[in-house]
């Protein structure tokens, strides 16, 4: 095993890679929830189909890319706990280090966790609103689509591979 300079392993390397293996695939769903979404796409119009006709696959990809970001969270989640360093991780109480990754290991670069966990919270309340209030409170519930563009943001910030689905 080849291990990082003031790195331990802890034993739970399967759930790191199940954790970010979900985050990838989690950022490819997102980015193919945002194909069908204009009506006047060119993409679409070169193989023929119409905005409505995709219309089922945004909100297909949009279900599956919000239980993949569940997913990928609760994974992190589970790691942290079992390595003792959950509530570091979630509420930071050294402001000039952001987050831990592993009891031994700080990285203060990575202050998008708090970030993603808020823009889960905005995810959480699209994915409400579209199941139960998209034909009632429509004006709302474009609003709170619109503003999912501040998730993607959120999403190229916290994984730089995102950028490669999203382009």
């Amino acid at each position: 095993i080849n291990v990082a300079p003031n790195s331990i392993p802890t034993g739970y390397s399967w759930l790191q890679i199940s954790a970010r293996a979900s985050g990838h695939m989690a950022s490819l769903s997102f980015a193919l929830t945002m194909l069908p979404v204009a009506k006047c796409n060119v993409l679409l119009s070169a193989m023929g189909l119409g905005w409505e006709e995709v219309l089922h696959w945004h909100r297909g990809l949009g279900a599956t890319s919000f239980f993949l970001m569940t997913f990928h969270m609760s994974l992190w989640w589970i790691k942290w706990s079992l390595e003792g360093v959950l509530w570091e991780n979630i509420f930071p109480s050294n402001t000039n280090a952001w987050l831990w990754v592993s009891p031994v290991v700080n990285h203060y670069e990575n202050f998008t966790i708090v970030m993603s966990h808020l823009s889960w919270c905005l995810l959480l309340f699209t994915v409400m609103l579209a199941w139960w209030g998209r034909r009632s409170m429509y004006h709302l519930f474009y609003l709170v689509h619109q503003m999912t563009l501040i998730v993607m943001i959120i999403g190229l910030v916290h994984a730089w591979s995102f950028w490669y689905f999203a382009l």
